[in-house]
């Protein structure tokens, strides 16, 4: 077998596991949102929340920023597509 030689099983595995973090990571994000609209409702900063929720605000802003944008309707569909889009 040389380097050339095409891997579809490696390129599957990667494919597989790259789609299984992203996967990962927009459940999370939907978990933040639902987590966040309602302290944001509530009128909390974003230094709150972050304390709250025992995160860095670094790690929260995009979602806290994108449920701030949303008002008032707060829809977290709407929330979650413009993140993936942002």
């Amino acid at each position: 077998m040389s380097i050339y030689d095409y891997d579809e099983e490696g390129v599957i595995r990667v494919n597989r596991e790259e789609g299984y973090e992203d996967g990962l990571a927009q459940g999370k994000d939907i978990m933040l949102i639902s987590q966040i609209i309602p302290k944001v409702k509530k009128a909390k900063s974003l230094d709150r929340i972050s304390e709250e929720l025992e995160l860095e605000p670094d790690d929260i802003r995009h979602i806290y920023e994108a449920v701030v944008a949303a008002a008032p309707e707060y829809d977290a569909d709407i929330i979650k597509e413009s993140i993936k889009h942002g």
